[in-house]
């Protein structure tokens, strides 16, 4: 495990999805894999994690050819006891690459499971238009204290997370696992949301060099000297 100075990062080295410890964290955003084996396996540990409840999002950010596989595996998560609680369309403000065998990718599906009591949907009241809580569709743009122009398509915002810690709280850990894949370009944004509210990430990684790279990439921007 490595850790950042303030214990906010935490990033676990290993060789494949599948293989995640458990983690103790309220909510999760997921990359669901392609191999169901992986998927089971990674769904496993987050359910038997120590916690008494848990909300995860469970996304589909694979290339053409695998994404049927990916969306067959969602089943997975209710076989092994999460509980269904609704289906999100999550449509950002710029397309994060052009295509050119379907349709420009600006909007992901993402499915909700949870385990334990059910997500507070009301809690959501602050992202609903005029409305008693969220729709399902999460038109998601930055918040004012975050530092971005714009959102992109499949590349971490404060929003999203955001809608989950409201559902999630009272927060039991105060952490939550990441698990879809990070450029360098949206590690500020990450680092930005778990400083600002004071929330730690769980994150898994490969290689232990980019592991590294993140923590070091963490502590030029926040002190952390070790």
């Amino acid at each position: 495990m490595i850790r950042s100075h303030d214990d906010l990062i935490r990033i676990e080295v290993i060789k494949s999805i599948g293989n995640i410890p458990p983690v103790a964290a309220d909510f999760s955003i997921i990359n669901l894999p392609v191999s169901a084996e992986c998927a089971r396996n990674e769904l496993m540990s987050i359910y038997n994690s120590p916690t008494a409840r848990h909300i995860s999002l469970l996304l589909n950010r694979h290339k053409k050819k695998d994404k049927v596989d990916a969306m067959l595996n969602v089943t997975i998560a209710q076989s092994i006891g999460f509980e269904f609680f609704d289906t999100v369309s999550i449509w950002y403000e710029r397309p994060s690459s052009c295509s050119n065998n379907g349709f420009l990718p600006v909007c992901e599906i993402g499915n909700v499971f949870h385990k334990g009591p059910a997500p507070d949907a009301k809690s959501t009241e602050w992202f609903g238009d005029e409305t008693s809580n969220a729709t399902n569709l999460w038109n998601v743009s930055p918040q004012k204290e975050e530092k971005s122009q714009a959102t992109y398509y499949q590349k971490f915002c404060w929003e999203v997370p955001l809608l989950l810690l409201s559902m999630s709280k009272p927060l039991e850990h105060k952490r939550f696992i990441y698990d879809a894949e990070l450029t360098d370009g949206e590690l500020e944004s990450l680092f930005s949301f778990v400083r600002y509210f004071n929330i730690g990430v769980q994150l898994h990684e490969t290689s232990e060099a980019m592991a590294l790279h993140i923590i070091r990439r963490y502590a030029a921007e926040y002190g952390d000297k070790k």
